[in-house]
């Protein structure tokens, strides 16, 4: 009931929602595609090979994922998500009532943001296509996984009884499609991105010393510092252009960089040893199953003291981040 039927449950209440919001004479501006996927567990089978099979259109036009897996086993909000979309995502939770307090989700969080690693289908369009992802979970006591006990009775005694956390789950789900759907200006906010690049840069550094690892991290640094003066002029355009004519060539132009930035955190190259995962940024750590790591070229380098392979990824993480930077200022500069 569990892992997985509690997404799919919170997934055709979007559907049925959405539905209904149409027939009431809802247009969105952008195309929502709902997907449910089959052979998850074999290995993420059947998100990849949609992925794979339609990845120039997903690049040319997806502005975000939204995954759910486990939907529910419990009453604690955890949010795994690229930062660019943390603002966006704290704003739908502060409107989304949490079923215990009263309170809205977002004051009854514990406001962490984890980072996206593996493990479910968002993996192809974020860790391969670089296409702006979340996945979302109700967390709680959950002894029961992979077994015969995850059923309907464990979830309507001990999961989530009165199914409120189903309700609240697919409201903030429904939410995410709705506002991105409609936005004006696309909410992404880099400045979340910029304060995570630079505590990366501090974490990269405390591995260099602990490890005593030798590794120039300076043109790293630089890129990301080039990378906090395009996201600051970015935002100020996206602040100036609130008000546009909504056929504005500007808006759409902003908006097409906005979306298509996270692709350029992606490496040609592939990750060492593993040439499918792209993202410079973000990947699962390669012998550590779904767990996170950032700038896992350059982790699995410290990790293995390997001075030479630390190098070529720090240069290849240097060149990821400035594209992204010049991404960014291009939308300011063309405007």
């Amino acid at each position: 009931a569990a892992d997985p039927n509690s997404g799919p449950a919170g997934w055709l209440d979007v559907a049925r929602g959405l539905g209904e919001s149409v027939r009431a004479g809802w247009c969105p501006q952008r195309t929502i595609v709902l997907l449910s996927w089959d052979s998850e567990e074999y290995g993420l089978v059947g998100s990849t090979g949609y992925g794979e099979r339609h990845a120039q259109a997903l690049s040319d036009y997806a502005v975000a994922y939204f995954n759910v897996d486990v939907g529910v086993t419990g009453d604690k909000l955890s949010v795994s998500v690229t930062p660019s979309l943390h603002t966006f995502i704290s704003s739908v939770l502060q409107d989304v009532q949490d079923p215990k307090s009263g309170n809205s989700v977002y004051d009854s969080w514990d406001k962490t943001f984890n980072r996206l690693g593996s493990g479910s289908d968002y993996t192809v369009f974020f860790d391969h296509l670089g296409i702006a992802s979340s996945d979302s979970t109700f967390n709680g006591g959950y002894g029961v996984y992979h077994s015969v006990y995850d059923s309907f009775y464990w979830m309507e005694h001990f999961g989530d009884p009165g199914f409120q956390y189903h309700k609240a789950h697919a409201q903030i789900w429904g939410l995410m499609a709705i506002r991105m759907a409609d936005a004006f200006i696309l909410p992404f906010d880099y400045r979340k991105y910029d304060d995570e690049l630079r505590l990366y840069m501090h974490e990269l550094s405390d591995m260099c010393i602990s490890g005593s690892f030798p590794l120039d991290l300076s043109s790293l640094q630089l890129a990301i510092d080039n990378f906090h003066i395009s996201v600051q002029a970015v935002r100020i355009l996206q602040d100036a252009l609130k008000f546009a004519n909504s056929s504005s060539l500007s808006v759409s132009r902003l908006n097409w960089h906005l979306y298509t930035a996270e692709r350029q955190f992606l490496t040609s190259f592939g990750l060492p040893q593993r040439k499918w995962f792209k993202h410079v940024v973000f990947a699962p750590g390669i012998d550590e199953g779904y767990a996170a790591n950032i700038f896992p070229g350059i982790v699995q380098a410290i990790k293995t003291n390997s001075t030479d392979l630390g190098a070529e990824q720090v240069e290849i993480a240097a060149k990821a981040v400035q594209a992204v930077a010049a991404h960014l200022l291009d939308a300011v500069v063309h405007q």
